[in-house]
């Protein structure tokens, strides 16, 4: 049988980051919230006692953090507003 069902997606985490090097003036540390939500979709195929599922949603996120180097002014990673998840699972229910 094939079961589908709506799903809320939360993503939160806290990345750190270092930047290091000689042309690197003023290196640091950083350490950012990293938070996004959204909604997605979960199909589930059962057999017996097997399964396999698929996944697919996207996120908006709510904590953006940007890195950049401030001297030289350069931005090494700008956090997209929109990201997109999916997943393919199989197992088995003992």
């Amino acid at each position: 049988h094939v079961r589908l069902r709506p799903c809320v997606l939360v993503d939160a985490g806290r990345s750190v980051v270092e930047g290091q090097g000689d042309s690197i003036a003023e290196a640091r540390t950083e350490r950012r919230l990293w938070l996004a939500a959204g909604p997605a979709a979960l199909a589930r195929v059962g057999l017996g006692r097997f399964f396999g599922e698929l996944s697919l949603g996207g996120l908006a996120t709510i904590a953006r953090p940007t890195y950049l180097f401030v001297s030289p002014e350069r931005i090494v990673h700008d956090t997209p507003a929109v990201a997109w998840t999916s997943a393919l699972v199989f197992g088995f229910v003992p």
